[in-house]
């Protein structure tokens, strides 16, 4: 185990593995906005990052928006490229396209041909409980993870999902606000709240309210 600075990480890395430069080799299938986020999060972190994005136009645009991302215009699960990129030789693979089963399946795959740590993206919940079985290290849902920060929001342990208008698409959740909620006090305009979330309700004494933007969270809302 390393402990210590994280702007010095790689430093510290290179004593132990002598036969890389200390940077981590990252596969990222497909160019969607979550991948987008995700280099430019690891940026100037010690990854060496690939981008696989078919499509031309597509390709080109994270080209140009992506320093030091290595885009590459290849359908990373097409067998020879897969090969000739030598993508086995990367420490992690990461499917974050927009079809669950297909990231998933990516995810399998690459895992065969012998990638160290596959990791996929799935917007379908129940997913996330057959990862495992078909050999996919981790998997996570940007819903779920949305919830965990709207949970925090609030200071509850967990969401509630009485109902979803659309699975997959559109669900709505309750939470009771905490004593020390980070969103008390002040109006909902300046609330942090997580992107594609809206408040669309307020319940208070009994009664239900439609918050405006200077709505103010109280105790047990």
């Amino acid at each position: 185990m390393l402990v210590g600075n994280a702007t010095v990480f790689g430093d510290a890395r290179r004593l132990f593995h002598e036969s890389d430069d200390g940077r981590r080799q990252i596969v990222i299938m497909s160019g969607t906005p979550l991948s987008v986020w995700l280099c430019r999060a690891l940026r100037d972190k010690g990854f060496s990052i690939r981008l696989f994005e078919p499509r031309r136009q597509r390709a080109e645009e994270l080209g140009e928006k992506l320093s030091r991302v290595t885009v590459i215009q290849e359908d990373v699960m097409d067998p020879a490229v897969f090969e000739e990129e030598r993508v086995a030789q990367a420490d992690t693979f990461l499917a974050l396209g927009d079809d669950d089963e297909d990231n998933i399946l990516a995810c399998a795959w690459a895992k065969d041909r012998g990638v160290p740590q596959a990791i996929a993206v799935s917007d379908r919940i129940n997913y996330l409980q057959l990862i495992h079985h078909v050999g996919v290290d981790h998997a996570f849902s940007p819903r779920v993870q949305a919830a965990e920060e709207v949970s925090r929001l609030m200071m509850e342990n967990t969401l509630q999902i009485p109902s979803s208008l659309a699975e997959g698409i559109v669900d709505i959740y309750t939470a009771r606000v905490g004593e020390n909620a980070s969103a008390l006090g002040q109006p909902l305009s300046v609330v942090d709240i997580p992107s594609d979330w809206v408040i669309v309700a307020a319940q208070r004494d009994g009664e239900a309210h439609v918050p405006d933007a200077d709505f103010q969270f109280q105790v047990g809302d």
